[in-house]
């Protein structure tokens, strides 16, 4: 073998142990890569991207970005984020920042501030985006609160709580409990329960707070004062046919508690006066004292929602003491 043929074996050599090497240290540097990190910086961005277009479709728009795996997503919460009039930030330690952009532009349709920080809504299982061109909201001025400006109504609604019933048991759409065998069956993405041919509905607590009652327990006590002849069992909202108030509860941060009335849309004016006449009559009450703000929101939906406090607050007053229960029941109930 000539001079030249060792040269050229030694630079093939030498040339595969340099991409030997490359390929050690990509793998070495991909390793460290968080990609849970990765994933969360494009939630950030979905979320820049979804708030930049909603705040350009016309009229009222809502979105629901639902809890992801990821341990820092279980709990939307605590997901760092920072939110300023031109952007929206992934905010983590900077242990990971360099694997990822992190910052991301806003481009808001016509919005100032005060209502891009109304846009999101932070909840445990869920990131709420909604737009509306009537968005009515008080807040403390120092100790108090501000009245709602409406026309106020008699509310003469019927009432129950959005959930009810036992877990483990199942109930018929007008919320008699079944006693027949119950299976289970797929009906596209979504788990039903079904006797027979009839589709069935497993009873459902709502929302769990050690620190307080659930979320029946809490609106079950409230409806029984405003009547008495309310069960404790379980009707899906869908299923109840004349406009009813269905009691609530919320989960975010635990150092507030909100009065929350969803309106529907449809005969908006109407339901806001329903949602203004019930905040107001609270405001009128020591349940002034007890809430950070009380606001009416418009939705798409077609009973009206009264979230009457934050679970998350530890031994919440406004969902522990009856005597508070008391005091809501009656403004529903003399409104």
């Amino acid at each position: 073998m000539n001079k030249k043929g060792i040269s050229d074996i030694f630079l093939v050599v030498l040339q595969l142990i340099i991409v030997a090497m490359v390929l050690a240290f990509m793998f070495t540097r991909s390793g460290e890569v968080d990609i849970e990190f990765l994933k969360r910086t494009l939630v950030v961005n979905n979320l820049g991207l979804l708030m930049t277009t909603i705040s350009f479709v016309p009229g009222n728009f809502q979105y629901t970005y639902l809890s992801e795996t990821d341990e820092k997503m279980k709990d939307w919460n605590e997901f760092p984020f920072q939110l300023t009039i031109d952007s929206i930030k992934y905010s983590e330690t900077e242990e990971n920042m360099i694997s990822a952009p992190h910052s991301y532009p806003l481009h808001m349709n016509t919005l100032d501030y005060e209502i891009l920080a109304r846009i999101l809504t932070m909840r445990k299982h869920e990131i709420f985006i909604q737009k509306t061109d009537t968005y009515n909201i008080s807040d403390k001025i120092g100790q108090d609160l501000r009245k709602l400006k409406c026309n106020p109504l008699i509310l003469n609604l019927p009432l129950r709580p959005l959930n009810g019933g036992e877990e483990g048991k199942f109930y018929d759409e007008e919320g008699r409990e079944i006693t027949t065998t119950v299976r289970e069956d797929w009906q596209g993405m979504e788990l039903q329960y079904f006797t027979g041919q009839q589709r069935v509905y497993p009873g459902n607590r709502g929302l769990k707070n050690d620190n307080n009652p659930d979320e029946v327990e809490a609106t079950y006590k409230l409806a029984k004062l405003v009547n008495d002849k309310i069960q404790d069992i379980f009707i899906p909202q869908e299923k109840v046919e004349n406009k009813t108030i269905l009691l609530t509860v919320g989960e975010y941060n635990e150092t507030q508690n909100f009065l929350i009335v969803y309106a529907p849309v449809e005969n908006y004016e109407i339901n806001y006066n329903i949602g203004c006449t019930i905040v107001n009559g609270a405001l009128d009450t020591e349940l002034s004292s007890q809430y950070d703000g009380v606001v009416v929101v418009p939705y798409e939906g077609k009973h009206i929602l009264l979230e009457i406090g934050n679970i998350a607050k530890p031994n919440n007053p406004t969902l522990k003491s009856e005597d508070n229960l008391k005091l809501l029941a009656g403004v529903i109930r003399n409104g």
